[in-house]
């Protein structure tokens, strides 16, 4: 997923992880137990993270950035039950 963001904007991003976690665990689904991510190149301030309340959504808020800069956003989150970790990424595009 590509986005893009003004550099002077405060701006929260998710990934959206509920269809994959259906599947997990033998088909009998797994919420997130943790989050982490890390922003690729520098630039970006990451003003804080979590998961949402049903544990099947990562979120972050950034600020910052050069403009006409591309930044990914990769996220890796571990399962409640069976411990497996996931990964997925975000683009942001600074204007």
């Amino acid at each position: 997923m590509k986005f893009l963001k003004f550099t002077e904007a405060k701006e929260t991003y998710a990934i959206d992880w509920h269809k994959v976690l259906l599947n997990e665990n033998n088909g009998n689904g797994d919420t997130i137990a943790s989050s982490a991510w890390v922003i690729s190149p520098s630039g970006l301030t990451k003003e804080s993270d979590s998961v949402d309340t049903y544990n099947t959504r990562a979120l972050i808020r950034i600020s910052g950035g050069a403009v006409g800069v591309t930044y990914t956003l990769t996220n890796a989150i571990t399962l409640t039950t069976t411990s497996d970790i996931l990964v997925d990424e975000i683009q942001i595009e600074v204007k």
